[in-house]
């Protein structure tokens, strides 16, 4: 699922004491004014508002590599006009099947999300809201 090689780009950061931020997927889109100035910021490029709103694009635009099995994701992201918020049903740890390990491994990626939740490196939209 990625989680594991997350972790370890993210220690290996760490170790190294090299630069990064970590930005959760929510936060950005339930945030944009205030996550994206951050991050920007944190790259040393200039930001503007403006650049949360575009135009949408024809659906004609193939993105999809695998034999259209994802261009229903291609097409809401071409024909949008700006990020829209999370609002995806999150299910139950429950909800997934132990069969073949599923659920285990469920709890042990949202442990690895839960400590990223808590770095000092992770970007809130209270940070930017303050500094104004």
């Amino acid at each position: 699922t990625g989680w594991e090689l997350l972790q370890e780009k993210i220690a290996y950061c760490e170790a190294h004491n090299l630069p990064h931020i970590i930005v959760d997927s929510t936060d950005f889109r339930n945030h944009p004014q205030t996550i994206f100035p951050q991050i920007f910021a944190g790259f040393g490029l200039p930001f503007s508002p403006d650049m949360l709103a575009w135009n949408p694009c024809e659906d004609e635009v193939n993105l999809d590599n695998l034999d259209g099995k994802h261009q229903h994701l291609y097409s809401r992201v071409l024909n949008s006009n700006s990020l829209q918020p999370a609002n995806e049903v999150i299910p139950d740890i429950d909800d997934f099947p132990e069969e073949h390990g599923i659920r285990e491994h469920v709890t042990f990626c949202l442990e690895i999300y839960n400590a990223l939740k808590q770095s000092p490196h992770k970007i809130h939209p209270s940070q930017y809201e303050n500094a104004l």
